[in-house]
Parts: structure tokens; sequence; C-alpha cells
């Protein structure tokens, strides 16, 4: 434990912050956690799987205390193993998503009351809105609550429905519709929520009318440069995405079913890598000599060096996109969607190249393929411009900025006690 000055903020994760397997919303969380430190007192308080880590051991030098309670499962799954369903089926029953019923826990319920009373925070965050579910747990001290939605989950859900079928697509009409409900009580409860684009701000504030709902985008470390390589031989496309994340997946069978193909047509010799944790079977059954499929890398600096260009397919999901950030950040030449480059300002033909479907995305990449001069200049732009403007020292003033007008708030909003004790949620909405 380190001595601190500031506010005394408590930071509530729903997996090990900055663990393996790593994910972009675990490493945010614990950037978000680093950065917050320099001007505030940071507890931090995480929910741990079977198969997880603990949290980054480099936290312990910027917080006050770190806070682990085990739960059962695996990571990236709600339900699995499945024989666990069951369980979870009253709390689902009771109003709760299927991801808060999963990482309910009264173990960690009490641990938080634990930490409230002895550690007394005036700000109580949680990240991901699932974890708002545990705020009433940690605020009997009359500490403001904060909401960080790093991909809000009710128009996921949505999205996810649209794009299913079958018995899939009314187990995710389902699931929208609790987020949705279990989201409207949160949103009403909590002093302030925060999102990283503003697309997903509007999306909350569609929620519930009068919330307090703030645009704080992520920041990204300034690597050294990675050098492009001129005319690397052979050219190769990378893509980086944790695969329990159903976009990456849906992002990854585009590169590999229609983009690729096609390129391939043009650059005989084109390879391309797709490299994060827990690739699906049939992405795996598609690796060969000139489809890399790698898993998790612990360290990307050497992927970065050997790839041609960057690409992101994205087309689903909301939130920023931390691996795209990191492209953008080591001078890389990238490609993506709209959606791939929300919250990092980034633009169209001076920092990026931008495609929202399959035939802008061939001829961008092609382009690139083709002008190493382009490559280069897009590089040093894209570098130059997350510099710029996207800082973790920038989000944390940010996030500063909401703590100061929620602490100005008087009276003390009361909490509902959902949460507290029992698994149950209808009592709680207002």
């Amino acid at each position: 434990m380190t001595s601190r000055e500031g506010r005394r903020v408590l930071i509530v994760s729903p997996f090990p912050p900055g663990g393996r397997p790593a994910h972009g919303g675990g490493n945010a969380i614990a950037q978000i956690a680093k950065s917050l430190s320099r001007r505030n007192r940071i507890a931090l308080a995480y929910l741990r799987a079977q198969d997880e880590s603990e949290a980054d051991a480099s936290l312990a030098d910027h917080c006050d205390a770190i806070f682990e309670s085990r739960r059962p499962g695996i990571s990236g799954s709600s339900i699995r193993p499945l024989h666990r369903l069951p369980l979870l089926l009253p709390k689902v029953i009771a109003g709760h998503p299927l991801w808060v019923a999963s990482r309910w826990s009264p173990a960690f319920a009490r641990l938080l009351r634990r930490v409230a009373e002895s550690w007394k925070p005036e700000i109580v965050q949680a990240e991901f809105g699932a974890m708002g579910v545990y705020l009433p747990a940690a605020t009997r001290g009359g500490a403001r609550t904060v909401v960080t939605f790093h991909d809000p989950e009710a128009p996921a859900a949505t999205e996810r429905a649209a794009r299913s079928s079958g018995a899939e697509r009314l187990m995710w009409t389902f699931e929208a519709m609790q987020w949705r409900t279990f989201g409207t009580w949160l949103l009403g409860s909590i002093d302030a929520a925060v999102a990283f684009t503003d697309r997903d701000a509007r999306a909350l504030a569609a929620m519930r009318e009068g919330s307090l709902i703030a645009t704080v985008p992520l920041g990204v470390e300034i690597p050294p440069p990675v050098e492009d390589a001129g005319e690397p031989s052979p050219p190769l496309l990378l893509f980086v995405g944790n695969f329990n994340h159903p976009p990456n997946v849906d992002a990854a069978r585009v590169l590999i079913d229609e983009v690729y193909p096609r390129l391939r047509d043009r650059h005989a010799e084109l390879e391309v890598a797709l490299v994060g944790a827990g690739p699906p079977e049939w992405l795996r059954a598609r690796a060969s000599e000139r489809i890399h499929v790698t898993g998790f890398v612990p360290d990307l600096a050497a992927m970065l060096r050997a790839a041609t260009v960057f690409i992101a397919p994205l087309r689903h999901g909301g939130g920023m996109r931390l691996k795209v950030l990191d492209a953008l950040a080591s001078g890389k030449a990238t490609v993506g969607t709209s959606l791939a480059f929300e919250g990092t300002g980034a633009e169209h033909d001076r920092q990026v190249l931008v495609a929202d479907d399959t035939d802008a995305m061939c001829a961008a990449v092609d382009r690139l393929l083709r002008d190493p001069v382009k490559r280069a200049t897009l590089g040093r732009a894209a570098r130059a411009h997350v510099a710029a403007t996207l800082s973790w020292d920038r989000t944390a003033m940010l996030y500063e900025e909401v703590y100061d007008r929620v602490l100005s708030r008087h009276p003390l909003r009361a909490v509902s006690r959902l949460g507290d004790d029992t698994p149950g949620v209808k009592a709680g909405y207002r």
C-alpha cells in the first residue's frame, strides 16, 4: 500500500486488468487506473476466473490497494462450463442479463462493502455496465458512482440479434430486452456514465433522458516508430483482435473470405496474419502457408515491423479498438472501416484509409501495397495525430472533469439496494 494524495477512486473490474488472457477491455482498465493514479488515489477490485492470471503486477506501483475475488467459470464466456447455466436462471428470471448474472458473486459484494467501509472511496467506478450491479455494495459511505460503458451492452445485444437466426436470434433478442431494462435502471441510479465515442454516448442517452453522459476517448502509449520495410517480400497484412469478442470474429471472416482472396489475385505472394487469443476452430482450420493464425502474441512490435499494412475490417461493436490505436501510434499504415477508427479522430487519406465495404477495402489495401511512399506518409501522420490528441493523461483529465462535476452535486443521491445481497433486480428499477 502506497500513501498518495487526491481523490479516492475505487475501480471495479469484471476481470484482472492487464491480466491474461489479454484483451482490449482488460488492458484499457489497467491503463485507465495507471493514468488516474498520477493525481488520484486508486484502489482496484476485480473478479478472476479459473483460467485467468492475476492483474498486471505493475499496477501495484500505482494503486493504494488491489483486491481480488475468485469466481466460477472461465474467461470469455458467461455460461461455460454449461452445467452452470441452471444456476444462473433464477438471476436471469429476476431481471439480470446473462453477463450480469454470471458475474454476480456474493463474496465479491461482501469484499466491496469492506473496502467501502475501510478505504472510504469518494468515487466508485464500475468498468462495463455488468459491474453496475455491485455499486450499492461499494457506496455505503455515500460515494459518487460512475460507470464506464466500454461497449454499451444493450445496442450490442440488439445488433447481435439482428445478425443471428433461429434459436440464437431469440436468445439475443431476449438478452437485448434484459439489457435495455437493466441499462435504463442503471443509468437512472448512477451519477455519471462514460463512453469512449460519441456514437456510444448517443446510444446511452437514448436509453435514459437526462443522464449525465461524458465522452472520454482512450489514450495510447507512443512506442518507438515502426519503420516501413519499403518493398517487403512477401507483403503481409496484419489483423489483431481478441477472438472472444464476436465483432473480431466477424472481421476475421470478412478478411479471410472476402478481402484476402481478391487481393491474392492481384498480389500472388501476399500473406495475412491474424493475431489474438481464442481463435475459433473454423479460423484455425484455415491456417496455411500464407494464412498465419498465431493465437495470442505477447509483444506485437515484431509483428508490426513485419507487416506491410495493418487492416481492421470491423463491421460491428462499439467502443474504441486499442490494437488499432497501437498500430497508429507505431506509425503503421492502416486500412479500416469507419467503425474501426471511431474515437480516434483520424481522417481518410490524411492519417488512415477508410473503407466501409469489400470493394473499397481491397482498393485501399492494393493502393498501399503498391505505394511505399504513401504507406510511410500515412504512418507518420497517424503517429503524429494520436501523439497530439490521444494521450492517457488527457483521458485522466477528462475523467477528473466528470468526478469534479458529480462531486459538486448536492445532496448526495440515494442508490437503490440492487445487488447488495440478492440477485433480484426488479425492485431496484426506478
